[in-house]
């Protein structure tokens, strides 16, 4: 069934916790082949995801980090920093029962069409180890820009 529908809400202290099980759920891959417990591993993608968030923060400290909700419940992540040049599509994350349900699309055709209006370019990095994102961004009308080591940069020219 396809699901569209949701909210965007700014990110609390309180959705820390949430934010630790999201960004957990965004590395499975990684931790696949990983030779440590299941303890190590989480404690390893809790320190990650608090350092990226962190990181965000500090480096974009006008951008907005907001929750994606359905139905009042968080299933996601988005961070955007706008400039008067650039929306940069700095993380965009759902948990995996709410993927492919179309609401990533609905989220960033938002943003496209935030870009068509104001005239400013869109951009993006994703994982090279990512082929899904790139298919999707790539079907968005993004093209690539750049390798930039283990990242593909993308951008959307209105």
């Amino acid at each position: 069934m396809m699901q569209s529908s949701y909210t965007l809400r700014l990110a609390e202290s309180e959705d820390e916790a949430f934010l630790e099980k999201l960004y957990a759920t965004s590395r499975d891959f990684d931790m696949v082949h990983a030779p440590w417990t299941d303890a190590q591993k989480r404690a390893f993608l809790d320190s990650q995801g608090k350092l990226q968030r962190e990181h965000y923060r500090k480096a974009f400290p006008n951008a907005l980090q907001h929750i994606i909700c359905v139905d009042n419940t968080p299933v996601g992540r988005l961070y955007v920093d706008r400039t008067e040049t650039e929306i940069h599509l700095m993380d965009l994350c759902l948990l995996p029962d709410f993927r492919s349900r179309s609401i990533g699309q609905s989220v960033v055709t938002s943003l496209i069409k935030e870009s068509e209006k104001t005239g400013v370019r869109i951009w993006c990095t994703v994982s090279l180890l990512n082929q899904g994102s790139q298919r999707f961004f790539a079907r968005n009308g993004f093209t690539v820009i750049r390798e930039n080591g283990p990242n593909i940069e993308f951008e959307r020219i209105p």
